[in-house]
């Protein structure tokens, strides 16, 4: 993943896991999607995608936060998974002690690391902070994350329609339009 363009390579990419497996995207029965945080065109181009597929065949969807994928496949006690949000922001998440994702500012996110005893820090913010970090291999889900967290979560699967982005920060077009009316 990274900085790799994946929708340009989704199609294949499932075509190629298909053909391995010996199954057609028919046979695709339940579906792990990362709804987020995070870029909210990958969000949106990732989603598309997957409900594309569910609409089709009758596939469950199982949502899933992106940073708890992450989190899954970092063999640690305590992981935070830090991703870049809009300038001066990150997602973030402290695992296994926080339930949800947060939007912080840089400093309130340090504040935050610096509480731990001994945390790992992975994700493409990272290096925005001075920590013990994983290497760059860590800081995107594994597949194998991403199954397993979907069968052990498939009591939680719902019908596409019923999926929904986990937005946490407003788009730069919200903040621009609230500027521009005087809203705060």
């Amino acid at each position: 993943m990274g900085n790799e363009k994946h929708a340009a390579k989704l199609a294949v990419l499932v075509k190629e896991l298909t053909d391995a497996s010996r199954r057609k995207a028919k046979d695709v029965d339940l579906i792990g999607l990362g709804i987020g945080p995070g870029s909210l065109t990958g969000l949106r181009v990732g989603m598309s995608f997957a409900i594309g597929i569910a609409s089709v065949n009758g596939a469950k969807i199982v949502p899933l936060n992106s940073l708890e994928i992450v989190a899954e496949s970092i063999p640690y006690e305590e992981v935070v998974v830090i991703r870049k949000a809009r300038k001066g922001y990150v997602y973030f998440q402290i695992f296994p002690h926080w339930k949800k994702p947060r939007v912080l500012d840089i400093e309130s996110a340090e504040k935050e690391i610096r509480k731990l005893k001994i945390p790992v820090v992975v994700g493409d913010g990272k290096e925005l902070f001075n920590f013990r970090k994983f290497p760059d291999y860590f800081d995107y889900p594994f597949p194998e994350a991403l199954i397993d967290l979907t069968i052990r979560n498939s009591d939680r699967a719902v019908e596409y329609t019923e999926v929904n982005p986990l937005y946490i920060q407003k788009s730069i077009a919200e903040i621009n339009f609230e500027k521009r009316e005087g809203i705060s």
